[in-house]
């Protein structure tokens, strides 16, 4: 017999704090499971790119999570409700990439999906997770969805390289040579423009 809840918890200003220690606490428990499956090897490491070495100041590096909560706490103490639901939002969407990433890793790809999708409604303006899943749909062989998707991240950020990137592998896979073309050219001419150089 399930218990019976009310209809105003939904309504009331704990449900976001009670929703997001919810996710929280399922990443925590994916993460132990995870740590527990066999070691997979490291990704390798691009070229630029640096391992950070481990240091006596943990604190310096934040979990993303954590930060977006602590910032949605604020602006809801601050009355700044339209903020807070942002900053919320970010927390749910980036909590259910990270269980989508655990759904991957463990080649539930159909899991995997629905954690996308819903972490997209729940943070539209998330680009990253917008990406994800053009990629997972890609990846499942979903090429009109994955299209679709990148149609509408490139509406938003024209200048996303990985986006252009996907999709012309999308439009070569299917036959459309020349529409490949132009958007592997895009996208190698905008990785190829210089840009401010530091000193």
């Amino acid at each position: 017999m399930l218990p019976q809840v009310s209809r105003n918890v939904f309504s009331s200003r704990c449900f976001p704090r009670l929703l997001v220690s919810s996710c929280i606490l399922l990443l925590t428990l994916a993460g132990a499971a995870q740590e527990k499956s066999k070691p997979k090897p490291s990704a390798p490491v691009k070229q630029g790119q640096r391992h950070s070495a481990p240091s006596g100041n943990t604190g310096a590096l934040k979990d993303p999570v954590e930060q977006h909560y602590r910032a949605a706490e604020t602006f809801q103490l601050a009355s700044d409700l339209k903020a807070a639901e942002t900053e919320y939002r970010r927390v749910i969407s980036l909590a259910l990439q990270r269980l989508a990433a655990v759904r991957v890793l463990a080649h539930d790809d159909q899991h995997a999906l629905a954690l996308l999708q819903s972490a997209t409604a729940a943070d539209p303006s998330d680009m990253d997770v917008q990406m994800s899943l053009a990629s997972l749909y890609f990846r499942t062989g979903d090429l009109a969805n994955a299209k679709s998707v990148l149609n509408a991240v490139l509406a938003k950020d024209g200048n996303r390289l990985s986006a252009k990137n996907l999709l012309g592998k999308i439009l070569f896979m299917e036959g459309d040579y020349n529409a490949a073309a132009e958007q592997f050219q895009a996208a190698t001419h905008r990785s190829r423009v210089p840009g401010p150089r530091s000193v």
